[in-house]
């Protein structure tokens, strides 16, 4: 009769052992190269053999990247997957892409499955888009208003964003249009805009500088003329503005050259100026 042959089998380098029998069932824990081996022996102790050579491939691992932004300049963004051949996107909004590295324009999670070729990943990656659309908050101040005798000021900007740029323009910008403090020389409006580096998002809006060089208005009146009988008289000054000072000279002023009502014994052209205390502005005249 025909011998009968017991069949072992192992898998090199190993060796793995994978039971006897006609078949058996090889269970590979890391990726290589293997030589599978057969051998019968019969009854009489005479050994066959046999080798065929199996390569495992790896299972690939998707890798997703790091969270990425939409951004006021960066709309839309990439994602960025690794770890295959062939790539399947899936995300927001019905979103599905083949892509290794597809834009995105919505926010949420995107998940990656890969293949490399021989297996498909087991288990995926993913990968959240996040928003940052927000301008930063701006506060900004006037140092105080323009006047006679406050000829420049400045208007001071702070950021919620740091760094942030910044550009001021206007009708009298002398310097730091692009500072936090910018000084100016006339009122007006002025336009400003910052801009936060880290989204490129921007807040734009306006400041107005006062500028007050309004001359008090004023009324010189003499009270009446002088002669042999009139010896004196007065020159009442009056003013729209209050508070104001005055001074008034000339060929015979007796009293009150700092005041509203000026006594004076000659008779010519008497000066006088009047100051508004608010703005340092002067009027003058003659009387």
């Amino acid at each position: 009769g025909v011998p009968t042959r017991t069949i072992s089998w192992q898998a090199l380098p190993g060796p793995i052992s994978g039971g006897t029998g006609n078949t058996t069932v090889f269970t590979f824990t890391n990726p290589g190269s293997y030589s599978i081996v057969a051998t019968g022996t019969d009854v009489c102790s005479n050994t066959t053999s046999a080798q065929v050579v199996v390569n495992v491939a790896p299972i690939p691992v998707p890798n997703a990247g790091s969270t990425k932004s939409l951004t006021c300049i960066s709309n839309p963004t990439i994602i960025n997957g690794s770890g295959g051949t062939t790539y399947t996107w899936s995300g927001p909004g019905g979103f599905n892409s083949n892509l290794q590295n597809p834009n995105v324009t919505l926010p949420g999670i995107y998940t990656l499955s890969v293949n490399n070729g021989s297996c498909n990943s087991t288990s995926p990656a993913t990968v959240q888009v996040v928003t940052n659309t927000t301008a930063p908050s701006v506060t900004t101040a006037v140092t105080s208003s323009l006047s006679c005798t406050i000829l420049t000021t400045q208007i001071s900007f702070t950021s919620s964003a740091s760094p942030s740029s910044f550009t001021t323009t206007g009708p009298g910008v002398t310097a730091g249009s692009s500072t936090t403090l910018v000084t100016v020389n006339l009122g007006g409006t002025y336009n400003y805009s910052v801009t936060d580096p880290s989204n490129g998002c921007i807040r734009t809006g306006t400041v107005a500088v006062i500028q007050n060089t309004t001359a008090p208005s004023v009324t010189a009146t003499p009270a009446g003329s002088l002669n042999c009988i009139t010896l004196t008289t007065q020159i009442s000054i009056t003013s729209n503005t209050s508070p104001v000072t005055y001074t008034t000279n000339g060929p015979g002023v007796v009293s009150g050259s700092t005041t509203s009502l000026v006594t004076v014994n000659s008779g010519g052209t008497y000066n006088f100026s009047v100051t508004g205390t608010a703005n340092g502005c002067v009027r003058t005249g003659t009387v």
